[in-house]
């Protein structure tokens, strides 16, 4: 899946290979947990401002993440099944990092990471029994 990250007016474009497994518990309510991993390569860097040409040779081109998510799902007919979920990414590799003074000069390093949340709606439709 195509994946786009934006921080201070640059485009991340990411290509993201996403991996998991969902338990669903119950019948005709049902509760979903599910968890991932997912790899992502970095694919392109779009107008990158002065900000960021300090730091270009500090991307990652791969990225390494996990996600869960939870929601509830609803059995209408044995054929037909309607979900709501909440997904939560995050990387677990820093896209770069920032090296940074503090008000009284003192250095330091921030190590940015990406992360996203966004609620998933989902259809299941029953083709063969």
């Amino acid at each position: 899946m195509f994946d786009q990250r934006i921080s201070d007016g640059t485009d991340f474009n990411y290509l993201r290979l996403p991996v998991g497994v969902e338990f669903q518990l119950g019948n005709k309510i049902q509760l979903i947990l599910g968890l991932g991993i997912y790899g992502s390569v970095l694919l392109s860097i779009t107008d990158r401002n002065t900000y960021y040409k300090y730091y270009a040779d500090q991307f990652k081109e791969f990225q390494v993440g996990g996600s869960y998510s939870g929601g509830i799902g609803f059995q209408l007919s044995k054929k037909i099944n309607v979900s709501a979920q909440y997904q939560k990414s995050f990387d677990f590799i820093r896209m770069y990092g920032e090296k940074r003074s503090s008000p009284g000069g003192i250095p330091y390093s921030l190590n940015i990471r990406g992360f996203e949340g966004f609620l998933k709606l989902g259809v299941k439709y029953k083709v063969i029994n």
